[in-house]
């Protein structure tokens, strides 16, 4: 059996309830503390102990559960009505009575006292000047790289480059929206096909392809019989304008009457004016005197390649009389009356791309 102090003694005269302070005593890693001392008094204490070694590196712990903002909340009242469990650990409210965080870890409650302060000035509107994207390896984490001065940022997104799942088919886009799209101006061109204009993008216009044929027929030509004149404008036809540059083929006929013998009458085709232009076609009488069926046909003055010489196009988008072509029965040769008749008078034209 076991021999208690009040076995040897009796009950105790008087007993006292000290504070006792403990102080940890730093040796600066030097020789460790041999002495040590205690200091009692009926009320307090104080007792000092060597301080121990730094223990090791303990292990990294889990990553914080971020803050989940749940805004303003009235007061601590307000909040012990809360009902919370683990599922909402990492929220956090405004206490507006205190101005204090009250963050939930799943088992409680982590005050954080005056986390808020006196709201501050009104601060610049935000404003980016450039935002560009850069494709980087699949296991890297998307991130957005601010740079520049409130007003002025630049912002630089990195998206790591995994194809996500192939979304639904979208809807038609309309042309007429378009980036590479313009439709000329105002009004909007109009146009028979969808061409690439000079300009890069595509809008309405007429396709680069041979047009025709126009034609004047016998009503459009004018009967002469005259002695005197050399020549006598007998026909004209204006062509529409095109957005680009055109060769003309030619083909018609006219019936001329030589009167004396010696006389020869031809036709002549010319662009742009019905005596200065330059001639396009021609219809050619080799014989002299009596009634002949002239063939009207392409004749130029000199060679003629693709493009070249452009005198002998009309122009796009031409002015004036640039696409009117004028016909005139003309005396090459010898004297005296002659006449040419409209009754079987044609001439066709073809229209084909410079």
């Amino acid at each position: 059996m076991a021999t208690t102090y009040g076995d040897l003694f009796g009950d105790p005269v008087q007993v006292i309830h000290p504070t006792v302070y403990i102080y940890a005593v730093d040796d600066d890693g030097q020789v460790p503390v041999r002495q040590l001392s205690c200091v009692l008094t009926p009320t307090e204490g104080a007792m000092e102990i060597a301080r121990g070694l730094p223990g090791e590196q303990g292990e990294k712990g889990d990553p914080a559960r971020p803050y989940k903002d749940q805004g303003d909340i009235a007061n601590q009242a307000a909040i012990d009505l809360l009902e919370l469990s683990l599922d909402d650990e990492g929220k956090a409210w405004r206490n507006l009575a205190t101005n204090a965080l009250h963050y939930w870890t799943g088992y409680g409650w982590i005050v954080h006292a005056n986390a808020f302060g006196v709201a501050g000035p009104q601060g610049p509107f935000g404003a980016l000047a450039e935002v560009t994207i850069e494709m980087v390896d699949p296991e890297d984490d998307p991130e957005a790289i601010l740079s520049g001065g409130p007003g002025s940022q630049s912002m630089h997104v990195k998206i790591p480059a995994t194809p996500g799942p192939i979304g639904p088919t979208g809807t038609p886009g309309a042309i007429e929206v378009a980036p590479d799209y313009a439709d000329g101006g105002t009004p909007a061109v109009t146009g028979d096909s969808l061409i690439k204009r000079s300009d890069g993008k595509w809008g309405p216009g007429k396709m680069r392809g041979p047009v025709g044929p126009y034609s004047n027929g016998p009503g459009q030509f004018t009967a002469v019989s005259t002695t005197f004149d050399a020549r006598r404008l007998i026909s004209s036809i204006a062509l529409p304008v095109l957005p680009y540059a055109t060769y003309l083929d030619l083909d018609g006929m006219l019936r001329v009457d030589n009167k004396v013998l010696g006389a020869s009458v031809g036709v002549e085709v010319r662009l742009g004016n019905e005596e200065t232009g330059v001639i396009i076609g021609k219809g050619l009488n080799t014989t002299d005197g009596g009634d002949h069926v002239v063939r009207i046909g392409n004749w130029y003055s000199s060679n003629v390649a693709p493009n070249s010489p452009t005198t002998i196009q009309i122009p796009a988008n031409h002015t004036g009389t640039q696409g009117t072509v004028y016909v005139s029965a003309v005396r090459v040769s010898g004297l005296g009356s002659w006449s040419c008749d409209n009754a079987e008078a044609n001439l066709t034209i073809r229209r084909f791309p410079a």
